[in-house]
């Protein structure tokens, strides 16, 4: 790989986000309006019920923290998604770039995005209902990292639908995530769930990685288990993920990527 190639995409990716106002309703708005919501509906529940204020603070830092997972899928799936918009996508591989290297810029355009937007919501929950949703500082660590690579995973199984059926497949990036979330424990544990939706609970990666969010929240402790269950089924997807990827490319290559616009 050629890392001065990687840099410039890179750079052409974050000055587009910046020039799109777009992206401000996507990495500002939605997040704000969120932690207002579900912020309020804690509040409302702490107001009727006792001893549940550490609900507040799990739920508020589980939303946070979904969109880890949120915006390393944005990154992806929707940079893509502008190069056929824009028409874009022969114009790159006409050059030298690398299909290895133009998925590694999408990573680190989504450490770009993410950490921005991680910015915003720990701030808004901070003025709004002085929270620290943070306040167990690198016990959050391994978890925001399990958390990237579901979103990186998302990401890539996503956009490799959109490189093989182009602009048809577009409503995967806003609604794969979305699907997901209901199963993956965000908002409440596993066990609300029911028997049938636990058992889809259990092969999602960021179940197991929230749960252990709220065991940090609650506990301050390292729910190592949990952990290492999320980091293993995280590695696995994001390899299959990644092969899908690198074959729906290449049989929209021999398809003609002309076909996508």
């Amino acid at each position: 790989m050629k890392w001065h190639r990687i840099y410039a995409l890179v750079i052409r990716y974050v000055l587009s986000w910046i020039g799109n106002i777009h992206n401000f309703v996507d990495d500002i708005m939605w997040p704000i309006l969120d932690i207002i919501l579900w912020g309020m509906t804690g509040m409302w529940m702490q107001e009727n019920q006792e001893g549940i204020s550490t609900s507040i603070l799990t739920l508020l830092g589980c939303l946070v923290f979904w969109y880890v997972v949120q915006r390393a899928n944005d990154a992806v799936s929707m940079t893509v998604l502008e190069e056929l918009w824009e028409r874009n996508l022969i114009n790159i591989f006409s050059t030298p770039l690398t299909i290895f290297e133009w998925m590694t810029s999408l990573v680190i355009l989504s450490f770009f995005r993410i950490f921005y937007t991680l910015l915003i919501c720990v701030f808004t929950v901070w003025i709004l209902y002085a929270c620290n949703v943070l306040t167990t500082g690198w016990l959050l660590l391994p978890f925001f990292f399990s958390l990237l690579l579901s979103g990186l995973f998302i990401g890539f199984f996503t956009t490799a639908f959109i490189l093989y059926w182009g602009r048809k497949a577009l409503f995967f990036s806003w609604t794969l995530s979305w699907v997901f979330s209901p199963f993956s424990s965000v908002y409440y544990p596993l066990n609300t769930l029911p028997k049938w939706g636990q058992y889809i609970g259990k092969l999602m990666p960021m179940t197991y990685a929230f749960e252990g969010l709220r065991t940090v929240m609650i506990k301050q402790e390292m729910p190592l288990g949990l952990l290492t269950t999320s980091l293993v089924l995280n590695v696995f997807y994001v390899i299959l993920s990644i092969g899908f990827f690198v074959f729906m490319f290449e049989q929209s290559r021999i398809k003609g990527f002309t076909s996508l616009q």
